[in-house]
């Protein structure tokens, strides 16, 4: 290719300023696709925040029934999500349900600790 060609080439091809998000992580090694991975993910963090109301309404309320429905989402979301993928066992069912828990726990935790100290 004459240098003039690829320069022009290179001129009209930008780089995108955000890459596109990963396919591949660890809900690949889980049976999982993105979608249903952040999905479960994201309806038990749902569930926590606004089980019985929202949860900064309240701060310093039991949060026990809150926190055991939010947790019980994630294997009934994990069993659908790997059945649809065609990777259902009992395995992979407690490899997604425990890493979909504790990236739960993380981010609730998180939240928690963020919404005390606001409060404080």
């Amino acid at each position: 290719m004459p240098p003039a060609a690829m320069s022009r080439s290179s001129e009209t091809e930008r780089t995108p300023f955000f890459a596109p998000l990963p396919t591949r992580g660890p809900w690949t090694a889980l049976g999982l696709s993105r979608g249903p991975f952040f999905a479960i993910l994201a309806a038990a963090c749902l569930v926590y925040l606004f089980w019985g109301g929202a949860v900064w309404s309240d701060v310093g309320e039991s949060e026990f029934a809150r926190i055991v429905v939010s947790y019980a989402v994630i294997p009934l979301g994990a069993a659908i999500a790997l059945r649809r993928e065609g990777h259902l066992s009992w395995a992979a069912l407690l490899a997604a349900s425990g890493v979909i828990a504790v990236s739960k726990l993380l981010l609730t935790a998180g939240f928690a600790l963020l919404l005390d100290l606001i409060a404080r």
